[in-house]
């Protein structure tokens, strides 16, 4: 069954607020607060993405004002929003930014770094396209972490790549599936155990922990995607690697449409049952083409790359790369 998703805005303005009466904001602040708190009007508008029919739905106070809440009573607001909405059609949402970390919600939480990683060897090809590099000499790093992700990267990425490390905490655990892809294309992936003591040579880095210090030890003009699920973890590149190009997202686009990766999660999710069962169940190689189709469907390519949240140009990945490249 096809579900429908719902995602969160906060007004831009406190006169977005619906109350009930105009009159309601000449009272007293503490007034209008305490009638908020208690009635919370929310705003809620239907909304069509990529064919899929879902909920925007904006939350009864402003981003500033989140302070005045504590978590708690934040996750009863949203919950009591969906509440109104069919509760049997709306299994994931989008929150704001500031509270994508959550745990122990009711609802799944869509953070858009899931179905960045379908797209990895497109961005790679983006990627190349910029840096003027064919992909038959590029060697790509991946370090491990999800078994379920670091499974599915390397699925999308062996039949393409001549050069692969894979580094991971316990070896052992990939090292039948390594033996089953030399046996498929002949591609002898370089296995390594996680402890860093010398420079990692990958001209591309994919990272999928979120507390990995592989950072540390890549070569100056590397680019490191940072999937591992952490902002501070991007911080921390950020902060002591300014000769790596880090991106942590994407936007993607179709010929008539430009969404966010969360948007596009939501939405990937709501509409195709294969995707829910990875989600949900986990995955298996066998699954990949399935996975693989509703983006062709779709025609979903990646518009743009972001660097923890801010958008990344090509002339500016072409520019850094002059100046960093070994």
């Amino acid at each position: 069954m096809e579900k429908k998703f719902a995602y969160f805005v906060f007004p831009s303005r406190k006169e977005d607020i619906p109350l009930p009466f105009s009159w309601m904001w000449k009272m007293p602040e503490t007034f209008v607060h305490y009638y908020i708190k208690r009635k919370q009007p929310f705003l809620f508008s239907e909304v069509e993405c990529l064919g899929v029919s879902g909920y925007k739905i904006q939350l009864p106070f402003l981003l500033e004002e989140v302070k005045r809440y504590t978590q708690e009573e934040c996750c009863k607001i949203i919950e009591k929003a969906i509440i109104q909405l069919d509760q049997s059609t709306v299994d994931m949402v989008a929150l704001p930014e500031i509270w994508k970390s959550w745990k122990d919600f009711k609802f799944k939480i869509a953070k858009g770094r899931t179905v960045c990683l379908f797209f990895i060897l497109s961005a790679i090809l983006k990627i190349i396209e910029i840096l003027k590099k064919p992909l038959q000499f590029i060697e790509v790093t991946l370090i491990a972490g999800d078994l379920k992700e670091t499974d599915l990267v390397m699925d999308i990425l062996y039949p393409h790549v001549n050069f692969f490390t894979l580094i991971a905490e316990d070896k052992d655990e990939f090292l039948k599936k390594t033996e089953e892809i030399y046996a498929d294309t002949g591609l002898s992936i370089n296995l390594l155990q996680k402890t860093y003591t010398r420079q990692i040579e990958g001209d591309i880095i994919i990272n999928l922990s979120p507390e990995d210090t592989s950072f540390y030890f890549c070569k100056k003009g590397t680019i490191y995607f940072d999937f591992g699920g952490s902002q501070e973890h991007t911080k921390k590149i950020l902060l002591n690697r300014r000769d790596l190009c880090v991106i942590d997202d994407f936007s993607f686009y179709t010929p008539r449409e430009e969404i966010s990766s969360t948007l596009c999660e939501l939405v990937w999710y709501s509409q195709d049952v294969s995707f829910r069962r990875y989600q949900t169940r986990g995955y298996f190689s066998r699954d990949l083409s399935r996975l693989l189709d509703y983006k062709e469907q779709k025609n979903l390519s990646i518009r743009y790359f972001y660097q923890y949240g801010t958008l990344i140009k090509s002339i500016d990945i072409q520019n850094w790369y002059e100046v960093n490249k070994c």
